[in-house]
């Protein structure tokens, strides 16, 4: 449109929230949403104990060294003793405790994969065992690192219901339970 003056005049669209932005915003609000990629928390733990009566000085001299080794925390060094025992003659709950000492080692060494399928087996083979609630966390975590949420979520919940409230696990199983709701998206 051309103006009186010869100049180019523009007209502008007349909004009608003009003056009224409180109004324009409950009526066209924009849903808030943003993803979360949770990374998954294994904070330290006591290693796991010896069974009460195992004379340790019965039990094979690697998995001594394998104990001092994750006691200072270098658990590669510790996955590479603990694999020297996986075919020596542990028995009852002496075995127990060890497979998920193994699986913790293979764990923290960055092999959940390995580490879960060692704690399936576990969980399915023992399932009195005095190490079951920790062997359902380590397994929660490696279906978290693993991709599956879901599963970890239920072995979290699996392992609460038997937790006492002074176990050392209780806040690691809290954690790693908020950690997977957020991955699911339940926040």
């Amino acid at each position: 449109e051309t103006g009186a003056d010869g100049a180019t005049v523009s007209t502008s669209i007349r909004s009608p929230y003009s003056g009224d932005w409180r109004r324009f915003f409950k009526e066209w609000v924009t849903p808030f949403s943003f993803e979360l990629t949770p990374r998954f928390s294994l904070p330290s733990m006591p290693l796991v104990p010896l069974p009460a009566g195992v004379d340790d000085k019965a039990l094979p001299g690697a998995l001594d060294e394998a104990r001092a080794q994750a006691g200072t925390g270098d658990w590669a060094k510790a996955r590479q003793s603990a694999e020297m025992l996986l075919e020596k003659p542990l028995e009852g709950a002496a075995r127990e405790a060890f497979l998920v000492f193994y699986a913790e080692a293979l764990l923290r060494d960055g092999r959940p994969e390995a580490a879960g399928a060692t704690l399936r087996r576990f969980v399915e083979n023992y399932p009195d065992s005095e190490q079951r609630e920790r062997a359902r966390y380590l397994a929660g975590y490696c279906h978290a690192v693993n991709g599956d949420p879901y599963l970890g979520l239920y072995e979290v919940e699996q392992a609460l219901s038997q937790v006492e409230s002074g176990d050392f696990l209780l806040p690691r199983l809290l954690l790693l339970q908020g950690e997977l709701l957020l991955a699911q998206g339940k926040y």
